[in-house]
């Protein structure tokens, strides 16, 4: 591993073979550029990993959201009667 202002380089394996035993050996290595992620920012990583989707803040707009819409229904439901009521 090769450090570089934050940004660190790691030997990865970009072509594999078989083996005659039938395992898979590492053919071709490369370096690829991989940025590190400091220890207080470890809550982000699901993020990241996910692709920036979170399910957590999923749910909570999706049930603000129905909130508002259910919300929306009642009041125009309860000022129908009050306009039937006159």
């Amino acid at each position: 591993m090769i450090a570089m202002s934050g940004v660190v380089a790691v030997q990865v394996c970009t072509a594999w073979t078989s083996t005659p035993e039938g395992f898979m050996a590492c053919r071709e290595l490369a370096w690829q550029q991989a940025y590190l992620i400091p220890p207080e920012a470890a809550g982000y990583v699901d993020i990241l990993v996910n692709g920036g989707f979170s399910p957590e803040a999923f749910g909570i707009g999706a049930a603000g959201v129905l909130g508002s819409f259910v919300t929306g229904l009642l009041i125009g439901w309860v000022a129908s009667l009050l306009r039937k009521a006159k």
